[in-house]
Parts: structure tokens; C-alpha cells; sequence
């Protein structure tokens, strides 16, 4: 045998240890929160994308029937299938395509960590309160301050759309102070009232 066939040969035979290595090589451990809820369990970046384990569905109140290396997904009126990818042994799903069936947002806030955020397309602030309409349930935090009087409603896994319907009373400013939190301030003295009602 000659030293070039030896040489395909021992090549031919790397090729897949290669593949492997190329594949695995780009995976790296990330955290997934989805709108302000941390998925507990092992997620991965690969290139773009964002994978999470199946049971983080069941963490999110979503029961998935898996076939193989598909699943699928019950979402209120219609199912959703994801395709089933296996890292590290643990059987995972493409996040942004989970997300993209909600109508909902992902977005990378760093290098490592992807977070699903629900849509707000609307933002009403009235003498009697405030009304935001979310693609998904959010959980506002209202915190007082003083100097001047203010509330400020942080909603952390939300995500103003542009297009969004913003009626607020002059003393009321609303903004998207990081990637993943919307951010709600009213100078007055007494706490207010959120009402969240889910869009349709």
C-alpha cells in the first residue's frame, strides 16, 4: 500500500472526529431567561442560535409531546413543532424559533445570555392607574420613591414595540432602559393600579 492511499485512508478516517470537533467547538454554555424568568438547566449557544432543554417547557407551563427529534408544542389555539437537537446528552430546543411562535422577542443582552421578552404594544397611564397590553405575562415591580414623588414600574422581559400605542398623562414618561426591562415612571403620590391584559 502505497503512502498516499495510507494517508486518505488515515484522513477519511478522521473526518468524522473533524466534523464533531467543528460542531462541538462552537458550543458554548449560555443563560436563557424568558420574560424575567431564568430557564434553570443547561442552555447552549451555537453560533446565533439559542438552545434550552425540553423540561425548561414544562418549567414555562407548556406540555410537549416529543416525537424523536421533533416536538410539539401546545400553544393556546394551534401546535407549534421544534425540531429536537441533542447537546451534551440532554435533549434541547431552538429558543428563537419557540419565541417566534409566541409573537414574542428574543435578543442576545450579551455574548452568553439570551433573553425571551414579551411585546408591549400598548402603554396607557391614567389618573386611575396604568394598562399595558403584553403578548405575554409579564410580572411588573413597582418600587416608591422620593424627591420628587414617583413611581416607577419596572417590567423586566418586556419589550416596547415601535409601532406601540402610548397614551400618558404629562406627569408619565415611559422607556426601554435596558434591552430587557421597560420602564414606567409616574411623578404622583399615591401607588397606582396595573391592570395587564393579554393581547389577542
Amino acid at each position: 500500500m502505497s503512502a498516499t492511499l495510507r494517508m486518505k485512508r488515515f484522513l477519511l478516517a478522521l473526518l468524522p472526529w473533524m466534523v464533531v470537533t467543528a460542531a462541538f467547538g462552537q458550543l458554548q454554555s449560555a443563560e436563557v431567561s424568558f420574560v424575567g424568568h431564568t430557564i434553570k438547566g443547561p442552555c447552549y449557544r451555537l453560533a446565533d442560535q439559542a438552545f434550552a432543554p425540553v423540561s425548561a417547557l414544562k418549567e414555562l407551563g407548556y406540555n410537549p409531546d416529543e416525537l424523536g427529534d421533533r416536538l410539539t408544542v401546545h400553544i393556546e389555539d394551534h401546535d407549534v413543532e421544534l425540531p429536537v437537537r441533542w447537546l451534551s446528552g440532554v435533549p434541547c430546543f431552538p429558543v428563537a424559533k419557540f419565541a417566534d411562535a409566541l409573537r414574542v422577542d428574543s435578543v442576545w443582552t450579551d455574548p452568553a445570555r439570551l433573553a425571551v421578552l414579551a411585546r408591549i404594544s400598548l402603554v396607557e397611564v391614567t389618573g386611575q392607574g396604568e394598562r399595558l397590553t403584553s403578548s405575554l405575562p409579564i410580572q411588573p415591580q413597582v418600587s416608591f420613591f422620593d424627591g420628587p414623588n414617583r413611581v416607577v414600574v419596572d417590567c423586566r422581559g418586556a419589550r416596547l414595540v415601535k409601532d406601540a400605542k402610548i397614551s400618558l398623562l404629562p406627569n408619565a414618561r415611559v422607556g426601554q432602559v435596558r434591552p430587557d426591562t421597560l420602564r414606567i415612571v409616574l411623578e404622583i403620590d399615591k401607588m397606582p393600579s396595573v391592570e395587564l391584559v393579554p393581547d389577542k
